[in-house]
């Protein structure tokens, strides 16, 4: 059987966008992404309001911590939408859909660690808002969306193990 015949990947295939992936580990490994996610956005922010109010350099590695950790995570999101994308034979570069809201997380999160107000950005709730949006339409597609049956410039079918190979014929 293939390394990917189960639903879960491995850590090197975590960390490469190259490859394809079909619906459901896709499904399966994005939700563990987002699991995690969640539980490391709970833990900073409840580190980012203990530190506040004890120590500001504290805070302030706390918030570097946790802008690193959200570009890792979103690296490894990347690289699942890269696979899926690659499944239905599509460029990963339509992928980059997924840093828009990152991007501008990442904007807000510095303009807020160094003190700056907002003003520069006078409608993030509406930008945010509308980059949601796109993220949720596009995770949606790539999720329902059927890859391509066979080989195509990728490489292999993720099913490729499932399919009736071709018997081996011994020549003598």
């Amino acid at each position: 059987m293939s390394k990917r015949s189960g639903l879960l990947l491995g850590l090197g295939e975590f960390i490469s966008p190259k490859g394809r992936l079909n619906r459901l580990p896709y499904f399966a490994n994005a939700a563990g992404v987002n699991i995690i996610a969640f539980i490391i956005s709970l833990t900073f922010m409840g580190l980012m309001s203990w530190t506040t109010e004890a120590n500001p350099a504290v805070s302030f590695v706390v918030q570097i911590t946790w802008v690193a950790l959200v570009i890792c995570l979103n690296y490894v999101w990347f690289c699942l939408v890269a696979k899926r994308l690659h499944d239905m034979g599509l460029t990963a570069w339509i992928g980059l859909i997924v840093w828009a809201d990152t991007a501008f997380l990442l904007i807000t999160m510095s303009m807020e660690i160094v003190g700056q107000p907002l003003s520069l950005y006078a409608d993030t709730d509406l930008i945010q808002t509308i980059i949601t949006i796109v993220r949720v339409i596009f995770s949606l597609v790539i999720l329902f969306t059927p890859g391509q049956k066979g080989e195509n410039r990728f490489g292999k079918s993720p099913n490729y193990y499932l399919q009736p190979q071709k018997p081996h014929v011994l020549e003598g």
